[in-house]
């Protein structure tokens, strides 16, 4: 992994091939906060699991809590792929499955 404005990025075989904990306790080293809400855990345990779940056998890098500093927040994943560029950002108070919005639909798994 690079530097980069994410709290972590990695290209998609190396995030497909690293445990779900490893990728957790990147997040949460990154994260600047000093203690880690327990909803945020888990919101960030269900998004790992959704995205190593849909992303199998996709080229490409991932970001996750991506910074946008004209925006002013995070997008919670950005998937490159090819020339696609897809961006997910779940809503609070319902199962990610559920609430994860797609600028793409290309994975019908994140749709």
């Amino acid at each position: 992994m690079s530097a980069s404005s994410a709290y972590f990025a990695a290209t998609i075989p190396d995030f497909l091939a690293a445990s779900p904990r490893e990728v957790l306790g990147a997040l949460v080293a990154a994260d600047p906060h000093e203690a880690i809400e327990s909803t945020q855990r888990s919101a960030w345990e269900e998004e790992i699991d959704l995205l190593q779940s849909a992303l199998r056998g996709l080229p490409g890098w991932i970001h996750l809590e991506f910074d946008v500093p004209r925006l002013g927040s995070r997008i919670d994943a950005v998937v490159v792929s090819g020339i696609q560029v897809m961006r997910t950002r779940a809503q609070e108070r319902a199962p990610l499955a559920g609430r994860v919005k797609s600028s793409s639909c290309r994975w019908s798994s994140l749709c």
